[in-house]
């Protein structure tokens, strides 16, 4: 399925990067820019299989069946971090870029 083919796919390409960018942050390995650019390439690519694991779920009826509270719970609950914690490590990205600082992680 698409679910575990993007987690394969995730787990392969961004451990690495994703290392790098958690000792980055805390022992400023790299130049902010170059960190906000890695982060940038990361997270997206975090954001958008999450997103199109969503579209995947609903457009192919995985939801039907299951009543909305259990599609929030399990669904939402279990996968709503893949979208928020990206999203915030974009903005975080983008500020290393734009502020050239580690300032924001002190």
């Amino acid at each position: 399925s698409y679910g575990w083919n993007i987690d394969v796919g995730n787990a392969w390409s961004t451990a690495i990067p994703a290392m790098v960018f958690a000792w980055g942050m805390t022992f400023e390995l790299l130049p902010p820019r170059l960190l906000g650019a890695l982060g940038i390439a990361v997270f997206w690519q975090m954001f958008y299989g999450t997103a199109v694991y969503f579209f995947q779920f609903f457009n192919n009826k995985n939801h039907v069946g299951h009543s909305p509270a259990a599609v929030a719970v399990i669904v939402g609950s279990t996968n709503g971090l893949w979208f928020i914690v990206p999203l915030w490590a974009l903005w975080l990205s983008v500020r290393l870029i734009e502020t050239n600082s580690y300032a924001m992680f002190r």
